[in-house]
């Protein structure tokens, strides 16, 4: 009976985050894509699609993603084909991995199951993580591996020998998603100096754990070194750094400070939330109402009477807003995500604050602040199911999936597939749809240069060709064409015109010979 509450707790995160997850969002975006196609990849042929064996930084669309979700998938993909369930799956089991990962750290500190449970329940309902968890986010992953090294270190403060397991879980959250690669290096000081100082009356014995630990993690970040050297780590800071705009150093520092605060502004925590539509719903905070009571509470709980671990929860928070405070983007939720779960801790000792003060049955109080919470959550998920496909689905490049699914059939009567892209590389959705095999790609493909490369990679493959450009210079012979409005060809009348759920018009399709 005592494990009820968890199972319960797991049942409604599962249910929640499976019920139409290869409809809902409508459509997978060009990172799902491709990291769907970079898996399909490996699995077939040991590279990726630029051809790199087992690579540990994939160059993808130039950005280069990191190892652990694609690597994860490779499975996903062998028993489930190339799809939007294999995609989207991963980040699901992560996701419910932190879930757990976030009990049992509550637990740990508090030496109490309710708070766990409390920290849990949070997590399953936040606003800010749903969306994330159950789509292809390689943030889940950073995140569960993060969960997985605190919890590791908090064992190893009374079994020194899991300071070692710790890091490595650490350093494989450092090959997760790129927020980590700032976060991990300020945790893993943290980490090393608590760990030192909760052992010092046994340092002989701990000092070489400790710098065995070290020496695993060093080994670890060898591929991250080089990375670095080779230039690629500052190509992509530049694409998303404020540094990457000419500031001045003092203009530079009061930037990531206003980015920071940014975070805590209402609008983005309480009214309108992220305004990347595919992180957040519009109309929603990425905080539910009732937390501008049970947070201040919850730290001001854990000031007074969890002082031992209360520091270091409130560190993790405030560290967690660090990686998207140096970007331009701001304020940003999937950049900051890994402030969920110590937000999370926190409102579980709000909790307690109020058990402890208002002298009611606490089973009758907990219930009550419970429906809460879940009644704000059903009206979160009633717009999800019911309302966001349609009003978000442009921005899944859901016109990209709507090419594939209607007229995949009809390719070969034409000599050209040209496909609009205007909604971002459509080569990666050709690839992923069509099963495309890796090696006849790779032969094939041509790139095109810059400044077009960073929405538009590929210029073409075999018979496809991704432009925004007319008719008039196409190749010659039967073209099947789909075109954006913006780009709609008045000479031709169209074939078919293809629509978004909301009923506005994705792609005009025509037919051409020339």
């Amino acid at each position: 009976m005592k494990k009820l509450p968890l199972i319960a707790l797991i049942v409604l995160f599962l249910i929640t985050r499976l019920l139409k997850i290869s409809e809902v969002p409508p459509s997978l975006y060009w990172d799902e894509a491709s990291i769907g196609y970079n898996a399909y990849s490996i699995l077939k042929t040991g590279s990726d699609e630029w051809g790199e064996r087992f690579p540990i930084h994939f160059r993808a669309f130039g950005e280069y993603k990191l190892p652990v979700y694609i690597y994860s998938l490779v499975p996903f993909v062998w028993l489930l084909g190339v799809n939007e369930l294999a995609v989207r799956l991963p980040s699901v089991f992560f996701s419910l991995g932190s879930l757990i990962f976030i009990y049992l750290i509550a637990v740990k500190i508090s030496k109490r199951r309710l708070v766990g449970l409390l920290a849990g329940f949070y997590f399953t309902v936040s606003p800010w993580i749903f969306i994330f968890s159950r789509t292809g986010y390689e943030a889940t992953a950073g995140i569960m591996f993060y969960l997985l090294g605190i919890y590791l270190f908090l064992i190893s403060l009374s079994r020194g020998f899991f300071i070692i397991p710790s890091l490595v879980s650490l350093g494989i959250s450092f090959y997760s998603y790129n927020s980590f690669r700032i976060l991990v290096p300020i945790l893993l000081v943290v980490v090393l100096i608590s760990y030192l100082l909760s052992h010092k009356a046994s340092l002989t014995k701990h000092v070489p754990i400790a710098l065995a630990s070290l020496l695993v993690f060093a080994i670890m970040m060898l591929p991250a070194i080089r990375f670095i050297q080779s230039g690629s780590a500052a190509e992509r800071l530049g694409a998303i750094a404020i540094t990457g705009v000419n500031l001045r150093k003092w203009e530079i520092g009061r930037t990531i400070v206003k980015n920071y605060l940014s975070h805590f502004s209402k609008e983005f925590l309480f009214t309108k939330g992220d305004i990347i539509t595919r992180s957040q719903q519009p109309g929603f905070g990425q905080l539910i109402a009732f937390d501008a009571i049970l947070l201040p509470l919850g730290i001001y709980f854990i000031l007074k009477k969890e002082k031992k671990f209360g520091v270091f929860v409130l560190l993790l928070l405030a560290i967690s807003f660090l990686p998207a405070s140096i970007t331009r983007e701001v304020p940003h939720a999937l950049r900051s995500m890994a402030a969920v779960p110590f937000i999370s801790l926190i409102f579980a000792y709000g909790v307690l604050f109020i058990l402890e003060k208002i002298k009611l049955n606490r089973k009758i109080l907990i219930a009550f602040i419970l429906l809460l919470y879940l009644g704000t959550f059903e009206i979160y998920l009633d717009n999800f199911f019911n309302k966001y496909t349609k009003t978000t689905a442009e921005d899944w490049q859901y016109g990209y999936k709507l090419i594939f699914e209607k007229y995949k059939g009809q390719f070969n009567k034409y000599d050209n597939i040209v496909i609009t892209d205007r909604y971002n590389q459509p080569y990666i959705f050709a690839l992923f749809y069509l099963k495309y095999d890796p090696e006849k790609y790779r032969s094939e493909v041509v790139y095109n240069r810059q400044p077009r490369v960073e929405t538009s990679l590929v210029k073409e493959f075999d018979k496809f060709l991704f432009t925004d450009v007319y008719y008039y210079d196409l190749p010659k012979g039967p073209s099947l064409i789909f075109s954006n409005p913006t780009d709609r060809m008045m000479e031709l009348q169209p074939k078919n015109i293809l629509y978004h759920p909301d009923g506005s018009i994705a792609l005009y399709v025509y037919e051409y010979k020339k």
